[in-house]
């Protein structure tokens, strides 16, 4: 992880985030309603996969989240639409479970970067940007949006998405303008003797496993995310 560009990369963030709310109403996926669901990642790409599928089954659409390293998962099947999520599309094992359902289940990558020849009917940008530090941070964000952005497709729910994406992108530009005020506090806070614990609910489990991958990938501090 370089340092400066995770920086960058965090304070691209509210651009990023508006430019995506902009943008919202152009992005259409490819599925169905009625369609059984499989969203799959690893990492980031799974934290916010599960947080997505949870929602989607309160609304009532069937959908399941598994880590695309597990040894099997739903069988090929013409009714199921499986939701590959991999931001720079290098996912070995994502691409791996796409491969496995191409020809047979709807298959859609939802990337960060152009794929040659992914192995998938359909693709969707996340539109995050590059990310110069490394680290998958404004992808997990952007994930979390275009997924929502499927529920509101799919259940005519959350009418002011956007305006709600637009919302967060102000929320973080005052955190990053007001970082001095903060950030020297949270530091000390978060350096515990044993390790960071962020915890959350379930059904925001993945902002406390995103939070501690963070913290690992960064600072290379021994953190997790509990449920609360």
């Amino acid at each position: 992880m370089n340092s400066a560009g995770f920086l960058a990369d965090l304070e691209a963030k509210p651009a990023a985030l508006r430019a995506l709310a902009d943008e919202l109403h152009t992005v259409i996926w490819p599925v169905e309603r009625g369609a059984r669901l499989l969203l799959t990642g690893m990492g980031s790409s799974w934290f916010a996969a599960d947080t997505a599928a949870r929602r989607l089954r309160r609304a009532g659409v069937h959908a399941v989240a598994d880590l695309a390293s597990v040894q099997s998962s739903y069988p090929p099947d013409p009714s199921l639409t499986v939701v590959g999520i991999t931001a720079n599309g290098t996912s070995k094992e994502t691409l791996e479970l796409l491969r496995s359902h191409h020809g047979t289940s709807g298959s859609i990558m939802l990337t960060n970067r152009d794929v040659a020849s992914p192995p998938v009917d359909q693709t969707l940008r996340m539109r995050a940007g590059e990310e110069v530090g490394g680290v998958s941070c404004r992808s997990y964000v952007h994930t979390l949006v275009m997924l929502l952005r499927l529920e509101q497709q799919l259940t005519a729910g959350i009418p002011d998405l956007a305006e709600r994406v637009g919302r967060a992108a102000d929320a973080v530009a005052s955190l990053l303008a007001r970082r001095d005020e903060w950030l020297a506090t949270m530091q000390l806070e978060l350096a515990g003797p044993s390790g960071s614990w962020l915890l959350a609910p379930a059904e925001r489990l993945g902002n406390a496993l995103q939070g501690a991958l963070m913290m690992r990938e960064g600072p290379r501090r021994a953190a997790d995310g509990c449920e609360t």
